[in-house]
């Protein structure tokens, strides 16, 4: 007997879904105006009021972008790419009835210039079916199209703006899916962290959402100043050698936008190895006020409660990228970490070299670039909550790539969480991993988050415990073939040398 198409209400439209098993899935959901025309480079616009049926059964356009730097270790992503890119993909368990579930919304990674809420990689179908939840995964605006800062032309920081926007549509209309508006978490990994923390922060978020997930968010890469984010947009502009005024800009070829976004990239590079994106968020003065563990540690996320995490080697990956990265002097680390860490490079480089030893200058690097802008941030995030009175849940995910030679790099806690090996069958990073392993940290990982999803606390249905994160203790679950709480797994010199969150 054939199943009819499940239907969602929505005050935007009657949306008609699909049947997938025991969930109902709808895909290509617009929550906003398509951002084409004279809307490029303009915050996303409400939808019009319909009671128009519309089918939601096939993903819309990825956003536009160039190959992501970590095809290396994520393998290539497949995606219809197209500036029409504003929409969700919603997976809800079909058998809800009138009951209202939990909402986790999913911000993925990238580096503000690459990903889609819609690549098979975000699936939400194992999260929804292991937590009885809604699982919603977002399309936002990358790249100049969503991070672009120049006066006359974009204010900045259109991508956290379409991600505002999508949260607002989750209040009008998940209840329409099966959701509760009043218990939504957020979640996001890297750029999407990053999202998160930004959102978290904002006088709004709490009307939005109550609690928080942020794996390997790039913390120590603060919103860009105003200042610098226009000049960033000035060598934009001359590099499409078209006059830097709105008309001009939206006439522009998309490839055009993509392939000069990499001149930006170099004139700002630091030196070998360098992993900052060619345009990322600002100090706008509208979303963005001040720098965010400033803010956090002013108490603007206190509200909120978080999981925080990071992998144990994340920036292994990103000097894997750069065949610079291996052949790099110690010269050049100093003046690399110099730019970074500035009078602290030489007490630096002597505490790492004395504390591990290292085969190779970039070796270094890419452990104190971990350190600096995953680790001692998210850990300053955890801090803060926890002074706080708010509760904050410490992962560190150990797992290391078994074919490469990666170790537990950026990314690497993904295929684990989202459950479809498919998807992730040609990632590099996760090539050779066993069933045993698949399964025992997945299963883990997905029923901590949808615990802490419906009450905000990870420990329930027989999992080992996990103690929330207390200074000095610093306890924290390390996430591998063997799952244990620890104290302090990532104590290390950075704690005097980068004491400065």
């Amino acid at each position: 007997m054939t199943q009819a198409n499940p239907v969602a209400p929505t005050p935007f439209g009657r949306l008609v879904g699909r049947r997938d098993g025991d969930l109902n899935v709808f895909r290509g959901v617009r929550y906003a105006q398509p951002p084409v025309g004279p809307r490029r480079f303009s915050k996303p616009e409400p939808l019009p009021r319909s009671d128009e049926t519309l089918d939601a059964g096939a993903d819309g356009p990825t956003p536009p972008q160039l190959p992501s730097r970590l095809e290396i270790a994520m393998g290539p992503s497949a995606g219809n790419p197209g500036e029409d890119c504003l929409s969700l993909t919603i997976w809800t368990p079909a058998d809800l009835g009138t009951e209202k579930v939990p909402v986790l919304v999913w911000f993925h990674g990238g580096a503000f210039m690459s990903g889609a809420g819609s690549l098979p990689w975000y699936a939400g179908a194992a999260l929804a079916r292991a937590g009885r939840i809604v699982v919603v995964s977002v399309n936002s605006r990358l790249g100049a199209l969503g991070y672009l800062r120049l006066s006359g032309v974009s204010d900045g920081n259109l991508g956290l703006h379409d991600q505002r926007a999508s949260l607002r549509w989750v209040q009008q209309c998940i209840d329409g899916f099966g959701g509760d508006p009043a218990n939504v978490c957020i979640a996001g990994q890297s750029a999407g962290a990053f999202a998160v923390l930004a959102l978290a922060v904002m006088a709004e978020g709490r009307s939005l959402f109550r609690r928080a997930i942020l794996q390997s968010g790039p913390f120590g890469l603060e919103p860009e100043p105003l200042a610098r984010a226009e000049e960033r947009g000035r060598i934009f502009a001359d590099a499409l050698d078209v006059r830097p005024d709105a008309e001009s800009m939206r006439r522009v070829p998309v490839d055009a936008l993509l392939t000069s976004a990499r001149t930006v990239a170099q004139r700002f590079s630091r030196g070998p190895g360098d992993s900052t994106p060619p345009f990322v968020p600002c100090l706008d003065g509208d979303l963005l006020l001040a720098p965010l563990l400033a803010s956090t540690a002013a108490g603007a996320a206190s509200w909120c409660e978080m999981i925080v995490g990071y992998t144990r080697e994340e920036c292994s990956v990103f000097s894997a990228i750069d065949p610079a990265f291996k052949a790099m002097t110690r010269e050049q680390l100093h003046a690399v970490l110099g730019a970074e860490f500035g009078a602290k490079a030489d007490a630096l480089m002597a505490e790492y070299t004395a504390l591990r030893g290292y085969r190779n200058a970039g070796a270094l690097h890419a452990d104190a670039a971990s350190d600096r802008r995953f680790i001692a941030p998210a850990l300053a995030l955890a801090r803060h909550q926890a002074q706080a009175g708010r509760a904050a849940f410490v992962y560190q995910f150990n797992w290391p790539s078994p074919t490469t030679d990666f170790g537990a790099c950026h990314c690497i806690e993904l295929p684990f969480l989202f459950g479809d090996r498919v998807a992730w069958a040609q990632a590099p990073m996760f090539r050779g991993a066993s069933d045993a392993d698949y399964h025992h940290i997945g299963g883990a990982m997905r029923g901590y988050w949808t615990h802490f999803v419906r009450a905000g606390d990870p420990n329930a249905g027989g999992l080992l415990a996990w103690p929330r994160y207390v200074e000095p203790d610093r306890q924290t679950i390390t996430l591998d073939r063997y799952i244990a709480p620890m104290s302090d797994p990532a104590g290390r010199c950075w704690r005097t040398l980068l004491a400065q969150n």
